[in-house]
């Protein structure tokens, strides 16, 4: 998957998953269907692969669905409950027993936040959008988050914003 050899993982992850209801797996080879664009299977391995309701799967599956502009209904649908259910997490945090995983919710949220962001984007909804990137960009100031945001600047014809953002993007 580093490699974006999307094409391979079915061939080699499909046969495992006979055997198995491995969720990674499934997301896997749910992201490497939507990818090479196979994306009714692709579809119909994501919705196995949520059934966990895990937070992370839903929001990767959602990220892969609207980064292939594939079923962005389905996409919002994982993206808010991705959101709900870290945003309830995070909600639950208190500062005289914070821990670790606790810290780490600050990324998980920006990156479900991204993740949102990307679906209005995608669905050509770019007042939303901007409003959930723009959140997780500052949040987080993780590079990618910055790109989308660019593009999102870009889009709205906010030259100056997105050539601003793109350069923060490319220091980091």
């Amino acid at each position: 998957m580093l490699q974006k050899r999307y094409s391979e993982v079915p061939d080699l992850v499909q046969p495992l998953l006979t055997k198995t209801d491995n969720v990674p797996l499934q997301s896997l080879l749910a992201e490497a269907l939507l990818r090479t664009g196979r994306k009714d299977e692709g579809v119909a391995a994501a919705q196995k692969a949520i059934k966990t309701g895990d937070d992370l799967v839903l929001n990767n599956l959602a990220y892969a669905l609207a980064d292939t502009n594939t079923d962005l209904i389905l996409a919002k649908q994982y993206a808010e409950e991705a959101v709900s259910k870290i945003e309830e997490r995070a909600g639950k945090v208190t500062l005289s027993s914070i821990s670790d995983s606790d810290l780490a919710l600050v990324n998980s949220l920006g990156t479900a936040w991204d993740t949102l962001g990307w679906v209005y984007f995608q669905s050509g909804d770019l007042l939303q959008a901007e409003r959930y990137i723009d959140a997780s960009w500052r949040l987080c100031q993780n590079g990618p988050v910055g790109l989308h945001l660019g593009q999102i600047y870009d889009r709205q014809g906010k030259r100056r914003a997105a050539i601003h953002v793109w350069q923060l993007f490319c220091s980091k």
